[in-house]
């Protein structure tokens, strides 16, 4: 309510389309109607809903940057935020730090909609019976005839009951392995095993389906292959796949145009008038490219920079965020699954800093080995699927997660995922505005 509704730097309906413009990126159609409602009543100009040949110029400026941050954020540069802050139609930096925890935190709820199956509102449906029936026969986001909340794993599966065991045994013996032991394991550990424990952390265990379909044949080095100091060329080089692509999946011979319609509402592929040319879509971070480097979470992290920067502009904000960033990661109940009395704090920071790895990020102070050892195959391809691209979610994916978990466990992770995606989005954006505002001193 607050980065939407409290008073701030930008006007209620330029939030509000800012949010419309980051959701589309994920093709959360959920989101970008509830935003569109918001923006018509917040004066907003409705030719503005046409799509994003009909904002101002100083709005479409703004796609290129929340194309970076939804899809590649380690390739966002200070020159994407000097383009932004000079000319006739320029943001000022209290703006655009506006605008990127306002995208940040739009990319964040639609992952997490798509993550727990939050489907669009009959309100905001054409044709819900038929979009229903494609629900039935599982379409490409995470909506069932059934409430994912209703659906529990699979009793019959051993292995899930096993690794469950597993995990529940290791937190046994953490809560009562002494501190100082935990302490000399971390000083043994030299550099070089840091570094292969956080290249190991993220191995692609199922190459295949934690691929998103449009990306699976595109070339990564062709991505990388330009060494200019924009991204431009980058976002290009993807346009004509995913382009392609897009329409393979979506519209079939067989689908009868009403059918076409909803499931076009449903997958969002009527957002792509929000985003323009750039066409940008996720691909693995690369440890070892030329072209981007690990962001180093001690060199620039939330508490000492990200919040501080935010603050600046923001006062209010900031605390709100470093607030929820806190009650989120140290929520608990003690308990994982059926056990209880447990410490569970091991199994919340290898989700949180898996998905941070995801995003090239690595805390120096985090053991990665913790990732392997608690973040399994089946909450992996969830993970990597609610933060790169959610919208390809399936109804399998939520209740499959890999180990017995109760509904309000599911819903914890996802909310573990979409706001450490949260932080990882804002520390890229706000470290490559504070690059610029120290251009001359570097």
């Amino acid at each position: 309510n607050r980065v939407l509704r409290e008073p701030g730097p930008l006007p209620f309906h330029e939030r509000n389309y800012i949010a419309i413009l980051a959701a589309s990126r994920y093709r959360c159609q959920y989101f970008v109607s509830l935003q569109e409602q918001e923006f018509l009543s917040n004066g907003g100009d409705p030719s503005w809903l046409n799509g994003v040949a009909y904002v101002p110029r100083k709005m479409s400026n703004l796609l290129q940057v929340t194309a970076l941050l939804a899809h590649q954020p380690w390739l966002l540069l200070k020159d994407h935020i000097e383009a932004l802050v000079k000319g006739p139609d320029a943001w000022s930096i209290s703006e655009l730090v506006h605008a990127i925890v306002l995208i940040a935190t739009s990319l964040s709820i639609s992952g997490f909609c798509f993550g727990v199956g939050v489907t669009p509102e009959i309100d905001f449906l054409t044709d819900f019976e038929t979009y229903f029936e494609l629900c039935d026969k599982e379409s490409p986001s995470l909506v069932a005839s059934e409430s994912p909340l209703s659906t529990t794993t699979n009793p019959t599966e051993p292995s899930l009951k096993e690794d469950t065991n597993k995990v529940v045994e290791i937190l046994k013996k953490r809560g009562k392995q002494e501190e100082s032991d935990l302490e000399l394991d971390t000083e043994e550990d030299n550099e070089q095993d840091k570094d292969r424990d956080f290249v190991n952390a993220g191995i692609e265990l199922t190459p295949a389906s934690a691929t998103p379909p449009s990306s699976r044949n595109s070339s990564h080095a062709a991505l990388l292959s330009s060494t200019s100091t924009s991204s431009q060329t980058h976002i290009q080089t993807q346009t004509q796949t995913h382009t392609t692509q897009t329409a393979t999946t979506v519209a079939t011979p067989s689908t009868t145009s009403s059918q076409q319609s909803t499931l076009s509402l449903s997958s969002g592929e009527g957002l792509s008038r929000y985003t323009g040319a750039f066409n940008l879509q996720h691909t693995d971070f690369d440890v070892k490219s030329r072209n981007y480097s690990i962001f180093r979470v001690q060199q620039y992290g939330w508490k000492e920079h990200g919040y501080e920067l935010v603050r600046m502009f923001y006062p209010d904000l900031a605390d709100l965020l470093d607030e929820e960033f806190n009650y989120i990661f140290t929520m608990t109940d003690h308990t994982f699954h059926n056990s209880t009395d447990l410490d569970t704090s091991p199994f919340r920071q290898a989700i949180w800093y898996y998905v941070q790895r995801l995003k090239g990020m690595c805390h120096d102070d985090y053991d990665y080995k913790e990732v392997n050892s608690f973040v399994n195959r089946g909450i992996k391809l969830y993970i990597k699927k609610l933060v790169c691209f959610p919208d390809q979610i399936t109804h399998s994916d939520f209740t499959n997660l890999g180990y017995e978990l109760r509904p309000d466990e599911k819903c914890h992770i996802a909310l573990l995922c979409s706001n450490s995606h949260r932080q990882a989005l804002l520390l890229y954006g706000l470290h490559t505005v504070m690059l610029y505002q120290n251009r001359y001193n570097s």
